[in-house]
């Protein structure tokens, strides 16, 4: 193989701190969605059964005053089914709504 010409190096002299710290910043806005007052189990069959359901959805659900962003991929009786294989008890839910 020839000779072939070097490569050129630049010297590193001070500490680079690459992806040591970053900064994050939520910017949460309220979303006004209309205030729907059925029953948690009508709003899951709602849920279930719209165009937007196919195999997998997702919906915000609160449990214990607290929002979850869920991907919903069934239900039975008492349950729903999340994607990571979560079963959330339907009578633990106080609210449940699409995201878009």
């Amino acid at each position: 193989m020839k000779d072939l010409p070097k490569v050129f190096e630049n010297p590193i002299n001070e500490e680079t701190g690459n992806n040591k710290t970053y900064s994050y910043q939520t910017h949460e806005e309220e979303i006004k969605r209309p205030l729907d007052n059925r029953p948690i189990d009508q709003k899951i069959n709602s849920i279930f059964s719209s165009d937007h359901y196919i195999y997998k959805i997702k919906v915000a659900i609160i449990r214990d005053g607290k929002q979850e962003n869920k991907i919903l991929i069934g239900r039975n009786k008492d349950t729903i089914i999340t994607l990571e294989n979560e079963q959330i008890p339907i009578k633990d839910i106080q609210d449940i709504y699409l995201i878009q």
